[in-house]
């Protein structure tokens, strides 16, 4: 992430903060897993839990102890969270 040209990086997170999901996350039809870090942040599991509510086939997966980098704090974590989702 250090790495990233600045100006990118502020560019992704401006989409991110003038982006309004909940008008469309009812359409979203297809099954989906909403993975967060329990200590998250930028992202908290309190909106992550109204964003699960509002997908028709949503699930909430918080995984302990963990922040906003999930994937690079506890990949075998988020992989057994995956392929449980996956296997459904």
């Amino acid at each position: 992430m250090l790495k990233t040209d600045p100006r990118a990086f502020c560019h992704v997170f401006r989409l991110y903060a003038e982006t309004e999901m909940a008008p469309w996350l009812d359409k979203i039809t297809a099954p989906t897993l909403v993975l967060i870090g329990e200590l998250d942040g930028g992202c908290s599991p309190r909106l992550n839990r109204r964003i699960a509510k509002r997908l028709p086939n949503g699930e909430l997966v918080i995984l302990d102890g963990l922040k906003h980098a999930v994937l690079l704090e506890a990949p075998k974590k988020v992989c057994a969270a995956l392929r449980k989702f996956l296997s459904q």
